[in-house]
């Protein structure tokens, strides 16, 4: 499902898929960025080795960030930069997690995560 896409129940009684109003889509679309940062992350930070499948597919995935954003820069506005660092912050938070999950337990592996998120927000 596309992160942009959420759940909806319209006026009409039905339900179905809706995308956010128009103003916030390159937000979402910097927001989804995230998850590739995560692969670059996890093979910078803790070495781990990432198939070439997996280096198209960030790639892709950037280049639909970039689309979202448009290249010419006019969709960068306060949103889509705080958007970006979320997305850099939650990669970062993801990253030191599985990082702690190798030696600690999951209750410090929670605690450290909650915490982290806590002052990030």
């Amino acid at each position: 499902m596309l992160p942009a896409a959420r759940f909806a129940l319209f006026e009409d009684g039905k339900q179905g898929l809706t995308t956010p109003p128009a103003p916030a889509r390159p937000a979402h679309g910097a927001d989804a960025g995230g998850l590739g940062i995560v692969h670059v992350f996890g093979r910078i930070f803790l070495g781990e080795r990432v198939i070439r499948q997996r280096w198209v597919a960030v790639c892709i995935g950037f280049v639909g960030v970039m689309i979202v954003l448009q290249p010419s820069g006019a969709g960068l506005g306060r949103p889509v930069v705080l958007a970006l660092a979320a997305a850099l912050v939650w990669a970062f938070a993801t990253t030191a997690s599985r990082k702690l999950g190798q030696n600690e337990r999951s209750r410090a592996v929670l605690f450290t995560y909650m915490l982290f998120s806590l002052v990030s927000t």
